[in-house]
């Protein structure tokens, strides 16, 4: 994924754990927040091979505790920016910073909204009766077919589905709710 770079080594085991650690949790997201960015895979990549390094030499001025990916996702922004700089210099063709500004607002709002659902995901699993909430998440783990989970829970297929169906609908509307969503399709 990341290598530190080299001459850092006055930076403890104990700190690059910490970093790493805090990137694995953050690192998909913010592949796919500097692709909104940069509207190229290469180029998202590139920008966030740049965006850890630059992370790492700041990682001192992270105050831990708060939230990581907001802390880097600004300093993706910025290279974000930086990059599509450069290509209008070079290529005569690149995102305005006032086009950045705006998808990075878009992309943080998705970002929370995302989060929020999350959270209350995991207080409606919550609420589910132990059967139903194992049934629901055996479904997702892939390593059984639906019809094997069905057998298991001496059902026919086609029960079985329209009991996942009904346990994700309970799971949307419960967490439409809890947002204050509620009526939303």
């Amino acid at each position: 994924m990341l290598e530190l770079p080299a001459g850092e080594t006055e930076q403890s085991a104990v700190v690059q754990q910490e970093f790493l650690e805090q990137l694995e949790g953050v690192s998909k997201r913010l592949y796919y927040y500097l692709l909104a960015l940069t509207s190229n895979p290469d180029d998202a990549e590139d920008v966030l091979q740049d965006c850890y390094e630059i992370a790492w030499r700041k990682f001192e001025e992270y105050e831990r505790g708060t939230n990581f990916y907001h802390w880097i996702s600004r300093i993706a922004f910025n290279q974000a920016r930086n990059f599509n700089r450069r290509r209008r210099k070079h290529r005569g063709m690149g995102l305005s910073d006032q086009m950045l500004v705006d998808l990075a607002k878009m992309q943080s709002g998705y970002s929370e909204l995302f989060e929020l659902r999350q959270q209350q995901l995991k207080k409606c699993l919550g609420q589910l009766n132990s059967t139903d909430r194992q049934m629901l998440l055996s479904s997702y783990q892939g390593n059984v077919s639906r019809a094997q989970l069905a057998k298991e829970n001496g059902m026919d297929a086609d029960l079985f589905y329209k009991k996942l169906f009904r346990l994700r609908r309970k799971l949307f509307d419960c967490i439409n709710r809890h947002l204050g969503l509620e009526g939303v399709q």
